[in-house]
């Protein structure tokens, strides 16, 4: 059943995206372009659970890329509504566990982004400082356990769909008269217990975390 609600989030977003798409080709208050980012994904978690105390307790950051499609509609001078979509790279890495064994968990997803944009400062020549808040869903593509002998498939043991909470902080720049470089700093908190079946049942726990910095070109 929760599941079945992912899922319609996941196409209502789609849904107000088409909206906002065809909204803004009868008025061309828009942008859209390619976007490409590079940062650290991790698991959080507030409490631990009898012997996965120590894995709880030890995850470290893990290197993430991720390209998308994103598209900006303008509400007035500073607000703007934005849809994001594409692929996204997470996952965690273990510290101080095993050393020998040296675990990561590789995770792919689907992500689609939502929400509204703010602009802060706009200088005479146009360059920018906005802030976005939005929501986010993500879609699993595939997991696997990564170690130093080795990979296996654990697609099964993770959620297939998370939601989170967006907070960007960024600069853009106008180039070619009317197309826009973008350059954006973002946190992105999943609100879902990320493991599933045998790993929930053995206590462990743990939500996405990503910190991206992410590139883009708008038309």
């Amino acid at each position: 059943m929760k599941s079945s609600n992912f899922f319609d989030m996941k196409y209502l977003i789609l849904l107000l995206f088409s909206f906002i798409v065809l909204n803004a080709n009868s008025q061309r208050n828009y942008r859209f372009g390619i976007g490409y980012s590079a940062g650290i994904s991790t698991f959080y978690s507030t409490k631990t659970n009898g012997y996965n105390q120590l894995l709880n307790g030890n995850y470290a950051l893990k290197m993430n890329q991720g390209v998308a499609v994103k598209f900006e509609f303008d509400l007035s001078n500073r607000w703007k509504l934005f849809c994001q979509t594409g692929f996204q790279q997470g996952g965690v890495r273990f510290n101080g566990y095993l050393d020998a064994y040296a675990p990561r968990y590789r995770m792919n997803y689907w992500d689609v982004q939502f929400g509204t944009q703010f602009l802060i400062y706009k200088s005479p020549s146009n360059n920018a400082v906005y802030t976005s808040l939005g929501l986010t869903q993500h879609t699993l593509l595939s997991s696997k356990r990564v170690y130093d002998t080795g990979e296996d498939d654990i697609h099964d043991e993770f959620s297939k769909y998370d939601v989170g909470a967006l907070f960007a902080l960024g600069y853009q720049i106008p180039v070619f008269q009317n197309h826009l470089i973008q350059l954006q700093a973002s946190a992105n908190f999943g609100l879902k217990q990320v493991y599933n079946d045998l790993f929930k049942q053995n206590g462990l726990i743990g939500k996405n975390t990503l910190f991206n910095i992410q590139i883009s070109f708008l038309f």
